[in-house]
C-alpha cells in the first residue's frame, strides 16, 4: 500500500510513511503513541543506524533486527545541543534513517 496518513489527535503526532524517497533501505515507518516505530521489511538485519527527525534531532546506534517494530521514543530524540525533540510543539517532517552494517544503506521519509 502506498499511502501517507498525517493526522493530528489531542497534540499526538500520528504518520504513516509506507511509501519512501529512497529505494535502498525497505522499511515502514510510522508513529505510534509518542514513538517512532520502524519495521524492516528485509530478509536480513541492519544495525549501526543513525535515525534523524526534521534534520535536527537523532538517536543513534539502532539495530533493526528483520520482520520486526523497533519502538524509538520521540522524547529520545535530540538536537547535537541536548535540546529533546517535543512532540507538542514541533512537527515530523522528515525523517532519515542510515545504517552502516553490514553496508552503508540510507532510507528517507516524508
Amino acid at each position: 500500500m502506498n499511502a501517507r496518513v498525517l493526522a493530528l489527535t489531542i497534540g499526538v503526532m500520528c504518520i504513516d510513511t509506507s511509501a519512501h524517497a529512497s529505494d535502498d533501505l525497505d522499511l515502514r515507518v510510522r508513529t505510534d503513541d509518542g514513538a517512532l516505530v520502524i519495521t524492516n521489511r528485509e530478509a536480513a538485519a541492519v544495525s549501526d543506524c543513525w535515525v534523524q527527525i526534521n534534520s535536527d534531532y537523532a538517536v543513534r546506534d539502532v539495530a533493526l533486527p528483520p520482520s520486526q517494530d523497533v519502538r524509538l521514543l520521540l522524547r529520545r530524540f535530540a538536537k547535537k545541543d541536548g535540546t529533546r525533540f517535543n512532540l507538542f510543539t514541533h512537527k515530523i517532517q522528515g525523517i532519515l534513517v542510515q545504517c552502516w552494517k553490514p553496508k552503508m544503506r540510507v532510507g528517507t521519509f516524508g
